[in-house]
């Protein structure tokens, strides 16, 4: 998994690279609670010890303490990349995050 969570940071460094503001609709889906929608801009992630991690420009995600914050490696089931989403699977929960521009 860890070679698609790569796939996935260069693929956000590389839209950080090639727009001056990309803009991604994140949309959090879990069996406890329900579907969370929004909107991030400069969306960036590292992994480091097991974990992979998140920010956006605004702190949307740190402050609405969203999923995408942060979560391990290992708790990653699958990671689909399509067109312009791509969805982190969980079990019990995903994320897709979809790139607008």
């Amino acid at each position: 998994m860890e070679g698609k969570v790569k796939k996935l940071i260069k693929q956000l460094n590389s839209n950080l690279k090639l727009y001056e503001e990309p803009e991604y609709k994140i949309t959090e889906k879990s069996e406890k609670g329900g579907e969370h929608l929004y909107i991030v801009h400069n969306l960036d992630a590292e992994m480091e010890d097991g974990g992979v991690y998140f920010g956006d420009m605004n702190n949307v995600i740190y402050n609405n303490q969203y999923a995408l914050m942060g979560f391990l490696v290992d708790s990653i089931v699958n990671i689909k990349f399509e067109d312009k989403v791509t969805t982190i699977m969980f079990r019990s929960n995903s994320i897709a995050i979809e790139f607008v521009g």
